[in-house]
């Protein structure tokens, strides 16, 4: 396979063969077996995943990348404090055998808009196709895709709203609001004092604030009913996590 993109490091992508004499990789992510005969795509995958993880010099210290992330190729966030996540992507690749650009660039702006995220990029080895929503432009090689992601890092900027969080961990019920503003879709574990006095440690979303109560989701639960506690029960955030 020649691709143009990848030449200088293809061929150090290791393709096995099994006693079926049935060709296959590891995913350098996800470190599993993948058939490449039912799987066409994958090594045009793999030649851009070895490239961010072994020579774009920026992973794993600046950005962290899932693969097949609820069902999008690749999966780029910036790397964040642990107990922080709020989990906005900072990029989305779509790997393809070839690209179709109308019909691959609507799937990739349903990606784009289901994350909540604004750049994405079409890869087929052989070209690059840079989208932000306003403009496509195909890309000369993969340091320039490096130099954008490297442009989308700067733009990132949690620093106030992860200074509101530290404020909810010290017990700041006013920061515990805010956040809740700006990530209710996130799971917020937090800990309150129940009516016996014991502490406990829950998971919710979706939070409301009225004059007296805090009424919430529990996360990973979908029933309509909020559970609610009294402001004078919260103690404190502990993490935020998408």
């Amino acid at each position: 396979m020649d691709l143009s993109f990848c030449q200088e490091f293809q061929n150090n992508i290791e393709i096995l063969e099994d006693k079926n004499y049935s060709k296959f990789l590891y995913c350098i992510i996800r470190e599993n077996k993948i058939l490449l005969n039912s799987e066409p795509e994958e090594f045009i995958r793999q030649c851009m995943l070895y490239y961010l993880v072994y020579l774009s010099k920026i992973y794993p210290n600046l950005i962290d990348i899932k693969v097949e992330f609820n069902n999008a190729d690749i999966v780029i966030f910036p790397v964040l404090p642990i107990d922080f996540k709020p989990y906005i992507p900072l990029l989305i690749v779509e790997t393809k055998t070839h690209t179709n650009v109308n019909s691959d660039k609507k799937q990739l702006i349903g990606y784009l808009q289901e994350f909540r995220c604004s750049v994405g990029f079409l890869f087929d080895g052989n070209s690059l196709l840079f989208f932000n929503g306003t403009q496509d432009r195909w890309l000369r090689n993969l340091e320039e895709f490096k130099e954008i992601i490297l442009n989308e890092l700067e733009k990132v900027s949690y620093a106030d709203n992860y200074a509101i969080f530290k404020l909810s961990q010290l017990g700041s019920l006013d920061a515990f609001k805010q956040l809740s503003v700006e990530y209710g879709y996130a799971d917020i574990v937090f800990e309150y004092e129940t009516l016996n006095g014991d502490l406990f440690k829950q998971s919710g979303k979706f939070f409301k604030f009225t004059g007296t109560q805090i009424l919430y989701s529990i996360s990973g639960n979908y029933t309509k009913n909020k559970q609610k506690i009294e402001l004078g029960q919260f103690i404190r955030v502990i993490s935020l996590r998408e």
